[in-house]
């Protein structure tokens, strides 16, 4: 390399360029006498990369800790369904399951309340299945969005443009033929 005498060392008289070092002319002409990846700064970032280490007691205690948690949480991730679900002898033999909801939108909480109100139906001699079902029932009949309030208000809208006899006529072909089959069914 060819230095100009115009190049000062930090805190130093020889001619080198290092950290710190200032020009005192306004021009440098570097040469480099080495081929590209053979200097001493390509050697020695060639050996950290390529070096192979020994893990320390916590970066193997941290791999164990993070492989064991991991396996935790897929077992609980895999338990919570099971948990959910709530199985039932019914009066005449038969399993049955009830499921509470799906994992995130119902907490572990809510389902052990759900499931001892279950248990408690059972006790008192009810079946909670049934109860479920017929409270679900309840509830559409209670709705005012049934298809038979609608159909029923539609009917009391209309029943002054037709005759007399036609506004009877559909009244008993809703009850007769509509009403039991969807008359219960929510309409949104």
């Amino acid at each position: 390399m060819y230095w100009n005498s115009d190049i000062r060392e930090a805190g130093g008289d020889r001619d080198a360029v290092t950290g710190g070092t200032r020009i005192l002319s306004d021009w440098i002409i570097v040469r480099i006498t080495c081929n590209e990846g053979e200097s001493f700064l390509d050697q020695m970032i060639s050996m950290v990369e390529g070096a192979k280490r020994q893990k320390t007691p916590n970066e193997i205690a941290l791999s164990i800790l993070l492989a064991a948690m991991t396996i935790i949480f897929l077992l609980v991730c895999v338990s919570l369904i099971p948990f959910s679900i709530f199985s039932v002898d019914s009066f005449n033999g038969k399993r049955r399951q009830i499921a509470f909801g799906k994992c995130p939108f119902v907490s572990l909480a809510e389902a052990r309340e759900m499931k001892f109100q279950a248990r408690k139906l059972l006790a008192q001699g009810f079946d909670p299945v049934e109860n479920r079902r017929q409270t679900k029932l309840d509830n559409q009949i209670s709705s005012e969005n049934n298809f038979e309030a609608i159909a029923k208000h539609w009917h009391e809208n209309k029943k002054h443009t037709w005759e007399p006899k036609h506004t009877e006529n559909i009244l008993k072909r809703l009850e007769t033929y509509m009403f039991p089959i969807i008359g219960r069914k929510a309409i949104c």
